[in-house]
């Protein structure tokens, strides 16, 4: 911790602590002064979290169905949809108790969560529930599995689903387009 404060020529920390966002006080509290969990500072921060700062306005604006913005853009409506809120509760160390992060990770289990890989996909299957399949991506399945899992999430199986579909190789199967790629053109001769 010492290397930080020697670039920076000053002792950040009582600037952090006095943050007006509960969640920056959290922060320092547990990974710069390693201050242990049932610390009261480091609990009355947590606390905080839920209704002020940035976890608060965040979770203020949940939908009904613990979406954010319309069901079915919760991946394309980037950064604010309930994939993009969900991955920045966690990264902000959002309780993963709370009953509104919870029906979050609900929600994109039901409506974002392949059910024949347990990988997530971009777009929810209309016919089914789950994500469309051939819509699968990794880094999303990566990013939901990494916040569902700070949210205390391991033990359940879907998650360990989506864990065991990031594990596998991206790619096994062949593309779904059956036309083989187009070939670029040469780039034009320059006339002398």
């Amino acid at each position: 911790m010492e290397r930080w404060r020697t670039a920076l020529g000053a002792d950040a920390v009582p600037w952090l602590l006095e943050a007006e966002d509960p969640a920056v006080q959290a922060a320092t509290l547990r990974h710069l002064l390693d201050t242990p969990d049932d610390d009261p500072a480091l609990t009355s921060a947590r606390v905080a979290m839920a209704s002020d700062g940035v976890v608060g306005r965040i979770l203020a604006t949940q939908g009904p169905g613990g979406h954010w913005g319309e069901r079915d853009a919760f991946y394309r409506d980037k950064y604010r949809g309930t994939v993009w809120q969900l991955v920045t509760l966690a990264a902000l160390g959002a309780d993963g108790a709370d009953p509104r992060v919870r029906a979050g990770c609900e929600a994109v289990l039901e409506d974002a969560q392949d059910r024949e890989s347990g990988g997530f996909a971009v777009d929810r299957a209309r016919s089914t529930s789950g994500g469309r399949h051939s819509e699968v991506i990794p880094c999303l399945t990566g990013n939901l599995v990494w916040a569902l899992v700070t949210f205390g999430m391991l033990d359940d199986a879907r998650v360990r689903r989506g864990a065991r579909a990031r594990c596998r190789p991206a790619r096994t199967t062949r593309s779904p387009s059956p036309r083989p790629p187009r070939r670029r053109a040469p780039p034009p001769r320059a006339r002398p």
